[in-house]
């Protein structure tokens, strides 16, 4: 399934559900981050994820006008 790019909070952090066959590869390139990256900001102790799993892929985005 393609990455759906989701908009930032007001708190500038950018929240992703993670969809079927979505990876952090895909995930990261959409949102334009370094792979290693996410789960760094999500405290993950592997690159393993889950359909489902709420990420947090970047922090202090700038909210579209």
């Amino acid at each position: 399934m393609p990455v759906v790019r989701a908009t930032a909070r007001p708190d500038g952090d950018v929240i992703h559900e993670v969809k079927n066959g979505q990876s952090l590869w895909s995930i990261a390139i959409e949102y334009g981050v370094k792979i290693e990256q996410i789960p760094r900001l999500n405290n993950l102790p592997s690159t393993d994820i889950s359909v489902g799993q709420l990420l947090l892929v970047q922090k202090g985005a700038t909210q579209p006008a």
